[in-house]
């Protein structure tokens, strides 16, 4: 199966922005503070990263299931050992510190056992109180187990259509008609009562982005007389021209078609830049790197910084968040993808291999 070694450079790239998007909003600087500074107030739109990885998301589980063609049972277990132990594990760490007094999430502490029940069903994110849950990018995960539960059934409708897979795209399309969704303010409005959510944390809310990444996949891989401007301005076009009512959903549209430019040329600099190999390592452990990083500065933020440096400039905090939690964020990344990621990576196939009589 084609691997594409620039796209692990790429996830490594965008978890690190969300870490950065989470060291300035911890540290209290705000956008408008940021603004003078080129590219610093883009970063702290960690959002627009995860935008992408929903892309990657939708072109990678299409890649993995054109070329792997699993039973739909093999499929779910793989993808629920690939996401479930690094993020249950760190959920359950944060609810006990929590308990002791440590709190890391701002959450009541009636609230915590159920929210961390609910949060290890991975189901949290079609609750639009409960997005967030015990873990801060636990949203984004709860989405992506969501997408992955339908994504067999989307490609079906598409690759090898039969009528169970287009009931399927249409009943999603028809709630999604009838509940009045929008994914600019993520509302979903139901029997006359609007439900907000804090993220998009609904895979109603945000299939149009993995749906980008299915059919960018299609573009590279079956439009063979297309060049690759041409794929890259259709996808831009498409996103600047339906998506533009929010400058950080365009935003996220034209870096993913930059991107899978960049995928269709391997031999460019561009490509060999993404596919170094520290950078590559670093897209290794991106897992674990996301999951675990809120919790790591959060920790770093109230421990020491509040507790021992005492310092009030935003800047200043910002510099010292980075000096101690970048370093202890790399190395649990690194403890946790060999501890905890891999290990569960490794027990899913083998339950694979035995569901398959191997």
């Amino acid at each position: 199966m084609k691997r594409f070694d620039s796209l692990e450079g790429f996830r490594a790239v965008l978890a690190w922005w969300v870490v950065c998007g989470h060291i300035f909003g911890l540290t209290g600087l705000q956008r408008d503070e940021l603004a003078p500074y080129w590219g610093l107030d883009t970063l702290r739109q960690g959002t627009i990263a995860v935008y992408i990885f929903m892309i990657f998301s939708g072109f990678v589980i299409t890649h993995l299931m054109v070329h792997r063609h699993e039973p739909y049972l093999i499929f779910i277990t793989r993808r629920f050992f690939r996401l479930w132990p690094v993020f249950a594990a760190t959920a359950v760490v944060v609810a006990l510190l929590h308990a002791s007094g440590i709190a890391l999430m701002r959450m009541d502490e009636s609230d915590l056992w159920p929210q961390l029940a609910l949060s290890l069903t991975m189901f949290h994110g079609l609750f639009p109180d409960s997005a967030l849950a015990v873990v801060n990018p636990g949203w984004s995960i709860s989405l992506e187990w969501q997408y992955y539960l339908i994504a067999p059934a989307l490609l079906a409708a598409f690759i090898r259509p039969r009528w169970h897979s287009w009931l399927l795209v249409a009943l999603l399309a028809a709630f999604a008609w009838s509940a009045g969704m929008d994914p600019i303010r993520n509302e979903l409005t139901l029997f006359g009562t609007v439900y907000e959510y804090s993220k998009p944390s609904a895979i109603y809310l945000a299939l149009p982005w993995f749906a980008i990444g299915m059919v960018s996949y299609w573009l590279m891989f079956n439009a063979k007389e297309a060049k690759p401007p041409l794929i890259a301005g259709i996808i831009a076009a498409i996103l600047l021209g339906c998506l533009m009512r929010w400058w950080p959903i365009a935003l996220a549209g034209g870096l993913w078609a930059m991107m899978l430019v960049v995928m269709m040329r391997p031999d460019s600099w561009l490509s060999k830049a993404a596919s170094w190999k520290w950078l590559r390592r670093a897209g290794m452990v991106s897992y674990s790197t996301y999951i675990i990083h809120y919790p790591v500065l959060v920790a770093v933020r109230e421990l020491i910084l509040d507790g021992w440096i005492h310092r009030n400039n935003e800047w200043e905090r910002a510099m010292w968040l980075t000096i101690i939690g970048v370093p202890l964020v790399a190395i649990g990344s690194v403890a946790s993808y060999h501890l905890i990621e891999k290990p569960g990576i490794a027990l899913g196939h083998k339950i694979a291999r035995r569901m398959e009589g191997k």
